[in-house]
């Protein structure tokens, strides 16, 4: 059974442009998510929700390999692989960059009466800055044929 708690959250995912929407998955830990359309991969911070790494495929790109279609984590968060309409598979690295200080540093204005009262009101997580890097395209042979034959009822 299924029970929601607290409110629901809205995100204005502003980079989709006239893209579909095809999944919303988030990582083993739960710290991490990924938006999947036609064309783009976004990864977003969970609490707070905010975004860190937005990848757009070239329209060359999206000729020779296909729209995305699927996305799955690898477990330990290090990679993200995306199956394609084509039947390709397009690898991608999760890095975080040798010199990690953090996205979204929050600092205290020096104005005492704009001051927050409360340590509460900071980001206590850090956000990792990551690079999205290609790292392998693979083709999966009988993949298309499945996929197509799956979807289409001719």
């Amino acid at each position: 059974m299924y029970f929601p708690i607290g409110w629901p959250k809205v995100i204005k995912i502003h980079e989709v442009g006239q893209g579909i929407i095809r999944q919303i998955t988030c990582n083993r830990d739960r710290i991490l998510f990924a938006i999947l359309t036609d064309d783009s991969l976004a990864i977003w911070f969970c609490k707070p929700c905010v975004p860190i790494v937005f990848h757009r495929r070239s329209f060359k790109s999206l000729e020779k390999f296909g729209t995305n279609v699927i996305a799955e984590w690898k477990p330990d968060s290090s990679m993200i692989v995306i199956a394609t309409s084509e039947g390709h598979l397009l690898f991608y690295k999760l890095e975080v960059p040798s010199d990690h200080k953090g996205l979204y540093v929050q600092t205290d204005s020096p104005h005492a009466n704009l001051r927050r009262d409360s340590a509460e009101l900071f980001i206590k997580e850090t956000i990792p800055p990551l690079t999205l890097i290609l790292s392998e395209e693979i083709m999966v042979l009988g993949w298309k044929n499945y996929w197509h034959g799956m979807y289409n009822d001719d």
